[in-house]
């Protein structure tokens, strides 16, 4: 049994631990509180995870993120050089998990788009495209993400992801095409992980 935060948003640290084990490198982006719907806390405490995250509003949360261990930046998503931001950092742009979580979705989805056309090379990624509160004269940023991550080499992981808070649905995982992985719906995935994860 392994140790997962069980308020991660939907248990995005357990995916990620699946795909890459412990002592794995994370870029998330979109950090929030360092505890509370934090994907990447248990992973840097229980599984040896190094990392940097990227949050911009650092009034809000500065203070949740001052124990954590591993870096965080304070900027705005949408003018970071991210490999630039990697290596200065000392890390490789070959990492492990690329978390993209901002708001609104057209943000999340131009992020994802940058980062694409740079070096960086990730093996998992959970991407918020807010589906649950697209009108019908906006783009899909789902379905634009797929297109894009297909073409760049990844297929999907855990589709439909619900939120464990108000149970919407906002979220797509993916893993590269080489990674011997079978595509689950969100609801069957959960249920496959709850002991194994430590949540029976």
């Amino acid at each position: 049994m392994k140790i997962f935060n069980q308020t991660s948003s939907s248990h995005q640290d357990v995916f990620a631990y699946q795909v890459c084990g412990a002592k794995g490198v994370y870029l998330e982006i979109g950090g929030n509180d360092a505890y509370k719907s934090n994907n990447t806390h248990a992973l840097e405490k229980y599984h040896d995870w190094k990392g940097i995250t990227l949050e911009l509003n650092k009034n809000k949360h500065i203070n949740s993120w001052q124990s954590r261990t591993n870096k965080i930046v304070w900027d705005d998503a949408l003018t970071v050089d991210y490999e630039a931001l990697l290596t200065t950092n000392g890390f490789s742009p070959t990492i492990d998990y690329l978390q993209v979580d901002i708001e609104p979705a057209k943000n999340t989805f131009n992020v994802l788009e940058n980062i694409l056309k740079t070096n960086i090379d990730f093996k998992c990624c959970t991407f918020e495209h807010d589906n649950y509160a697209r009108k019908d004269s906006d783009p899909d940023y789902k379905q634009l993400a797929d297109e894009l991550m297909f073409n760049k080499g990844y297929k999907i992981a855990v589709e439909n992801v619900l939120s464990r808070k108000n149970k919407k649905y906002y979220e797509t995982w993916y893993v590269k095409n080489n990674i011997d992985w079978t595509p689950l719906d969100w609801t069957d995935w959960q249920e496959e992980i709850k002991t194994w994860a430590g949540f029976v």
